[in-house]
Order: C-alpha cells, then structure tokens, then sequence
C-alpha cells in the first residue's frame, strides 16, 4: 500500500505574510515503517537578513529535524507517532495504532519538542525552549531554535499539510548612551510585558560574545510565543539588561498590543530614553489552581538590608522596609486568584553588591520540608546576600516544575561554599547554561546538585570551568534519567587545587547517557592529570550508563590510565564498581577492578 504525503519544507517570513513552496513527499509501507521521502533544499534550516522593509527568513530541513504526526478518528485522537530525517530524502517513523484510511492528521514541528495531551492538545512548551543564546551583536543564527510550524487542520494522509508559523520574530534597537561602560559582559535581556488582568509575563534572551561600550546600539532579535506576550491597554512594557550591572527601561503604554504569529515587529530605545540601575531578583511560577504564594527564605530572624518591592506579576505589589524584621520562613505570601503563569520580581535600593542587598532567598522550605513545585524558571542571578558562608545546601529540592536557570544565578555570592543539593527533584528542569557557576570559583561541593532532574537531557560545556576548588561531585547527575550528551572538556578545568576529589555516583542511573572519553583529558597526552598521588574517588561513578540501550553505545573515559589510577592495577583510589553495568563500546578494555569483578 502507498499513500502520498505533501507538505512544505521552505518558507518566507516575511512582514504581512507567509509563503510556501510545496515539495512533493511519498509515504510508503515498508514492513510496519512508514518513510516519508522529502526533496532537501541545500539551504541552512533558517537564515535571517534583517533588511529595512522586507527581512526574510527560510527554512530547510537539516539532520536531526524531527516531525509529529497526530492521528484522529473523527474527533477523538488516538495517538502521534514521531518521523526522523534520515538523511538524503527521507523521514521515518512508526505508524499510529488504530490508524484507518479515514484517520485524518495533524502535523507538528519541532517533533520532539511538541507534547500532546490525551486529547491531543498542544501543551505549553518548556520555558528552556523559548530561552535563545544570540551570539554577539546584531547576529539572528539562533532564531531556528525556537520556530514552531504546525499544520492544525486535520487532513487524511493523502492530503496536502501545509505548515504554518506559530512564533513571532522581535527586533530590539536599544541605545544604552546612557550605561556606563560596568554593564560588561555577559549580557542577559529580559523583555516583560503586562497583559490582561495585569498578568506580566517575560521572555529571555542571552547575548554571548558582546562587551558594552558607551554609546553603543544593541540589536538583539527575539523569538517568542505571541499568545502570551500581547500588551493590554494601559499595561507596561520592560526591558532589563543584565551584565555586571543590572539596568531597566520601562514604558506605560496606553492602547493594547496584539502580536500575530509569522509576523516581524520592531521595537526601539532612543537615546532620549532612560535606563535606571535595579538589582532585581525574578522568576516565574506556575500555579493550577487559586492559591496562596510563599516566598522563603533560609534562615529565620532576619531582618531585610534593603528597602524591597515585591511585584507578584499581577498587578499587586509588597512593600518591605529596610531593617524591618523577617522572623518566619515565608518573607511575605499572597493570595492569587487565578490558575497561570506569573513572574514575579523582587526589587532591592542596595545598589553597592559588595554589601548585602536582599534576605536569603529560598525554594527549599527546611521546615516542612518541601520544595517549591511552583517554581518554573529563575531568571535573573541573585543578588549579594552578604553572608560570608550562604548554603545552597537543597536549594531547589523537589521544585518539580522548575525548567530553567539563568548563567549567572549566584554571581554575587564569591563566598558560596556548596551547591549541594541546589537542584534536587527538579523533575521538568531541561536547560542550565555554561556559565551557571562561573561567579562561584570558591565552591567546594556539587554532591546530589542536579540529583533526580530527569528531564534534563545535555549539559552545557564550560559548565564548571570555573570551579578550581572543588572537592566533591558526589551523585551530582544521579538519576537524570533521560541525560544523553555529554560535552568534551566538562572536567578539564576542575582538578588543580584539592587533594582529595571525589566523582562518587556522579552520573549513577544515567540508564540513556552515551559516555565519550574527553569529558576528561587523554591520559596518553596528560597522564598526571590528577597529580600523582592525589586521592580519587570513582566509586559507582558511571554505574548502569547506557543501561536503556538495546546496543552498547558511548566509550568509556580511560581513568585507569592515568597516573594514580593503577595502569590496570594497584590503585590508591577507591574505584568500587565505577564502571558496574556500564554498557559502552570498550567495556571488555576495562580493568575488572573498575568493573565490580
């Protein structure tokens, strides 16, 4: 049986429009599989010319490219499956059970990122996805990361699919004449709008390899979701830059603004308008009911080194006097009326980060317990807390909605000693930058850090480039379930001062990661990586890696090599079971005492 799939692989974004050119698809049977052959343009996936009227963006399919195809018998959905670029001409994938030839079908892109409910709905997307890394300024390559098409009219399989664009493009024009030249580098911009029922809601952009000089225009382009970002009358509009300072522009506007998908807009800052120096703390909560928001702090009896603003993201503010007494774990509560999205910011008057600026924010509440499962990103680095010993100890602990994290979260905190816990039970936690910790050289301890983030799938390199003083990775990505990449170089720059380091459980239960050998360097080339002598500790390190996998994939990092590690024998190390279960291409290499044998 041969059924016939066309859809459309190139478009033009254009301002008022979106054009299509049809390509022709075959879908064919082939023993269960179900091929969808596509004609390839050579273009990159999306490329952007920001011309002066009519800017243009295309798109081509390229290697990874991932559609979803949603089946319905009549109204009610009966499953997607999921179709890979094979290379050449062709996508692959299962056919749906219980598919007929009256089954009719929706179709999705970017496949693996699309969730549906039982119904088939589209679920909102993860804030990792819309979080965007522009690289330098003026540059537009990263905007294909974060478009969304979809063919919404259910069609039989032997219709034609054409691919609409859900996201919006924004370009930002903003003259920073009056930013001094401390804004640095390392730029965050966070855009927030407020919409209806004074609802504010943000999108964040990292801007890489661009260092601020006075005088400067920042040309930034955002992609976004415009079902959550339209303006309501007489709401605010704000632009926040964050360097190593922290600026914020903001504008009432009087009509409301409504975004369109596929559409391009422009937004600027002249230099007649005015940045103001802030030191915000903000991040977005999601809740599935009316409730009553806590915001905790780690210890009780404090008292507040600044005067405070809390703006809970609905158009309600909370006042907090500096000196005022802060005696409970909650700071401050209030009572939402409705299920959604909020953010939340918290303003400080301490503008001086070499002292104390704002009480010792928490989502781990040790009192009962309990993580906030509310949370759902952080965006901004917290500001200086001015404790010479701040405990990230279970910071994040079992806060099972949060996605995302900012590159500079702890930046002002030079003194933080541990991380541990930080991110426990992080369960829909997907994205972490690479500078995550690179205000932090000083920290010792990352045990149980990233323990349980089972939707976390890669990690950043660079990740702790940092971080020379470190002692500890104990069971650091145990149990992220679904971590697949690793990148080389992720412990080049950690071993130099301590004697004793220890990497006990640090990718345990890793059951989908495919090991490669650079996360550490080639003992054949660096042999005395870790300093003869030092006291290692591997015990169950790498245990049941690959583990899901039906064929052993990944290699394994050659430690035994290195000096101190044995050379296949005597160890000073403890070793017990690091690689036990590993399932990777040169199992049969290593030693049986690495192995648990």
């Amino acid at each position: 049986m041969k059924l016939k799939l066309v859809i459309f692989s190139l478009l033009a974004i254009l301002v008022a429009s979106c054009t299509r050119e049809p390509l022709p698809v075959i879908m064919e049977n082939e023993g269960g599989m179900v091929t969808i052959n596509v004609s390839i343009s050579p273009e990159t996936r999306v490329s952007f010319t920001d011309g002066p009227d009519n800017g243009q963006s295309t798109l081509a399919w390229q290697e990874g490219d991932k559609l979803l195809l949603a089946g319905y018998n009549g109204a009610t959905y009966i499953g997607s499956s999921l179709f890979t670029w094979n290379g050449g001409n062709s996508f692959s994938g299962d056919p749906i059970q219980g598919a007929s030839p009256t089954t009719t079908y929706k179709a999705y892109y970017p496949g693996d990122k699309i969730t549906l409910d039982g119904s088939g709905n589209v679920q909102p997307l993860a804030t990792a996805f819309w979080q965007q890394i522009q690289s330098g300024n003026g540059t537009t390559s990263h905007l294909r990361n974060t478009l969304l098409l979809f063919d919404e009219v259910a069609n039989l399989i032997t219709e034609q699919f054409e691919l609409a664009l859900k996201s919006t493009i924004i370009r930002f024009k903003l003259n920073l004449d009056n930013i001094s030249a401390n804004l640095g580098t390392s730029q965050t911009l966070i855009w927030t709008v407020t919409t209806t029922g004074g609802v504010t809601r943000a999108a964040t952009l990292n801007i890489n390899n661009y260092t601020h000089a006075p005088g400067e225009v920042l040309t930034a382009f955002l992609a976004f979701d415009p079902t959550v970002m339209n303006i309501a009358a007489n709401g605010k509009v704000k632009i926040m830059l964050i360097g190593s300072k922290t600026y914020e522009w903001s504008k009432d506007v009087v009509n409301s603004v409504t975004y369109a998908a596929g559409k391009r807009y422009r937004a600027a800052v002249s230099s007649a308008d005015t940045w103001t120096e802030v030191v915000p703390f903000t991040f977005t909560i999601r809740l599935d009911q009316p409730q009553t928001y806590e915001i905790w702090q780690k210890t009780i009896n404090s008292t507040s080194p600044g005067n405070l603003t809390i703006d809970w993201g609905d158009g309600s503010t909370t006042p907090i006097a500096q000196g005022a007494s802060l005696p409970n774990k909650a700071i401050e509560n209030h009572s939402y009326t409705s299920a959604g999205d909020y953010t939340i910011t918290i303003y400080s008057d301490q503008t001086n980060n070499a002292s104390p600026q704002m009480p010792q924010i928490t989502f781990y509440n040790s009192v009962t317990g309990n993580g906030d499962t509310n949370l759902t990103a952080v965006l901004t680095p917290f500001p200086c807390i001015g404790d010479k010993y701040f405990e990230f100890s279970r910071h994040f602990q079992s806060c099972t909605q949060l996605t995302s994290i900012p590159g500079t979260l702890f930046k002002n905190n030079p003194e933080v000693k541990s991380f541990e816990y930080c991110f426990n039970g992080c369960t829909s936690l997907n994205s972490i930058p690479a500078d995550l910790f690179k205000y932090n050289e000083f920290v010792q301890y990352f045990g149980y850090c990233f323990l349980n983030c089972t939707s976390l799938t890669s990690i950043p390199a660079d990740l702790f480039r940092h971080n020379s003083a470190v002692q500890s990775y104990n069971y650091c990505f145990s149990n992220c379930s679904n971590l697949t990449t690793l990148p080389e170089g992720l412990f080049h720059h950690v071993i130099t001062t301590q004697q004793s380091v220890s990497f006990e459980g640090c990718f345990y239960n890793c059951v989908k990661l495919v090991l490669i050998p650079e996360i550490f360097p080639d003992p054949a080339t660096n042999p005395d990586f870790f300093n003869h002598g030092r006291i290692m500790t591997f015990k169950k390190c790498f245990e049941n890696v690959g583990y899901a996998y039906s064929v052993a994939t990944g290699t394994a990092p050659e430690l035994w090599r290195f000096n101190g590690g044995g050379n296949g024998g005597a160890t000073t190390w403890t070793i017990t079971d690091c690689f036990k279960g590993t399932y990777v291409t040169n199992y049969s290499s290593i030693p049986n005492s690495w192995k648990g044998l």
